[in-house]
């Protein structure tokens, strides 16, 4: 058990084949699981940015009215 896992964990083209033996019968959710991982990807530079674009915003904003 212990020298599968260390195999397992050595060799990334292994984990990368369990990965498309699990998801390809799942076609339909693996295109699910590209989106969500492109929504959270959006959502980690949304957070990161939105400090910044606030920033951007207020400023603009302060240009407007001023």
């Amino acid at each position: 058990m212990t020298k599968s896992v260390c195999t397992f964990v050595g060799n990334p083209s292994a984990i990368s084949q369990t990965i498309m033996d699990v998801t390809l019968p799942l076609s339909i959710g693996r295109i699910e699981i590209m989106f969500l991982l492109l929504s959270l990807i959006a959502i980690f530079f949304g957070v990161v940015y939105s400090k910044r674009l606030r920033i951007c915003i207020s400023y603009l904003v302060g240009q407007g009215i001023g």
